[in-house]
């Protein structure tokens, strides 16, 4: 049944509402050091202490008063149960929204804080979360991730596609692609010297560092990963006519965007072990951290591991941002990666087996939780969201897509213990430089 005019009518207000009110929830850039602090860090010879990274955000003041944002969030879910009292769906979707908008705005007001890492626990979850009742925790998930991933060399990987690919070609390529996606006239490549990471994406573009060097493999990963989930997602928010809460990111959607992300670059065959292994390792580090170890035992390991001084560096004050380093309370959305991978594989699994095709697709109507596809797919009936214009060349033969998933479970089914014992007698390892 299709949604009364009035009903249309408020999720396009109370849209515009939510984004009023969420413009300066700006995470990431109230954790961001400062480049003098940074420098400093970045300075460093040996292994990070626990002052090294102690940021100072006493005095970087939220742009928003913390009472008055969290009555301005309030008066407006009374307005959600008053006026949208006809429609269950969208009260479940924007009540979540409005529980994640005030959750945001107390982080942002504790930034430095043990409070501010609970609230992160709150938003992202905890690497000690399990992930059903009697399930594995997330922590656990990555380590045996970490384990497998150990065991696989990438050096074939780094001769094979070694770093010589300057921005300027990594930008080419990209639009390269772009154009054979159709997608050349929606999303901008930019090229900047105003960054610090080598890539990032926006809204509707993907700005690459002037400086970075890349493989023709990160080619492919910005395509999938950063295009053709976060970007996608967001075109086809915009492009819906009322349901414009679709556009918008907030906490509640990092685990299925990363999740999903993650899975693309997996089922294309994009991604590759370092990369899958700097993930995983994320997480780990957030694990120490909970666990009580100091910024000197995670350098220590992430040298072990392989990392040179400055990633290490780097990773440690990813972890770190945002937090009290003693409170052994970290700032947590890494945990989406592989949360969020668990859940994406197992609802696309799932909806796959009963023939609900309908709402794997409806997974990229916008930025959302898989928890919130069932309302979504109503929605989608009753007119109020529109089905999404793009969807990734791997989500359009979904017969396909639940072939390879039979294949991949069946064959993860078999204990290869037996089988690698037999083959074993096939295996001449290459030998080394040394031999």
């Amino acid at each position: 049944m299709k949604a009364a005019r009035e009903i249309l009518v408020k999720a396009r207000e109370i849209s515009h509402e939510i984004r009023t009110l969420q413009k300066d929830l700006r995470i990431l850039s109230t954790l961001r050091w400062d480049s003098d602090f940074e420098a400093k860090y970045f300075g460093q010879k040996g292994a990070p202490t626990l002052e090294s990274v102690r940021f100072n955000y006493k005095s970087r003041e939220p742009a928003f008063k913390l009472p008055a944002k969290l009555k301005s969030l309030q008066a407006l879910q009374a307005r959600v149960a008053e006026e949208l009292a006809d429609s269950p769906d969208l009260q479940f979707i924007f009540n979540g929204i409005l529980r994640d908008l005030a959750n945001v705005a107390k982080l942002i007001s504790k930034v430095g804080t043990e409070e501010f890492g609970l609230l992160s626990q709150d938003l992202w979850g905890s690497p000690r979360q399990r992930l059903s009742p009697s399930g594995p925790t997330i922590l656990s998930v990555a380590e045996r991730f970490g384990r497998n991933l150990n065991r696989v060399s990438d050096s074939e990987t780094e001769k094979m596609f070694p770093k010589v690919l300057n921005s300027e070609g990594l930008a080419s390529l990209l639009r390269s692609r772009l154009q054979d996606s159709h997608l050349i006239e929606r999303v901008r490549v930019i090229v900047t010297d105003q960054m610090t990471a080598d890539a990032a994406a926006g809204s509707d573009y993907v700005k690459i560092r002037k400086d970075a060097i890349f493989s023709i493999k990160d080619v492919d990963v910005l395509l999938y990963h950063e295009v053709y989930t976060h970007i996608v997602t967001g075109l086809n928010g915009r492009n819906q006519r009322y349901a414009k809460w679709l556009a918008f990111d907030s906490p509640r959607c990092s685990s299925t965007q990363e999740g999903m992300a993650v899975f693309l670059e997996l089922l294309s065959g994009k991604t590759y072990p370092r990369r899958q292994k700097r993930i995983i390792d994320r997480i780990q580090l957030l694990g120490m951290i909970e666990a009580g170890e100091k910024p000197s035992q995670m350098y220590d390991w992430l040298k072990e591991m392989g990392y040179s001084h400055a990633d290490a560096l780097s990773l440690i004050m990813r972890a770190f941002r945002g937090s009290n380093p003693e409170s052994k309370r970290p700032f947590t959305k890494d945990v989406s990666y592989i949360k969020g991978l668990i859940e994406c594989f197992n609802f696309i699994h799932l909806n796959l087996i009963h023939n609900r095709y309908d709402y794997i697709h409806a997974l990229y109507c916008g930025k959302m939780n898989v928890k919130e596809v069932p309302h979504i797919v109503n929605l989608i009936e009753q007119g109020v969201v529109e089905s999404p214009r793009w969807i990734p060349p791997e989500f359009l033969d979904l017969d396909s897509l639940a072939g390879w998933f039979s294949s991949v479970i069946a064959i993860s089914d078999i204990r290869d213990v037996e089988l690698q014992t037999v083959y074993r007698t096939t295996l001449h390892p290459k030998p080394t430089a040394s031999t």
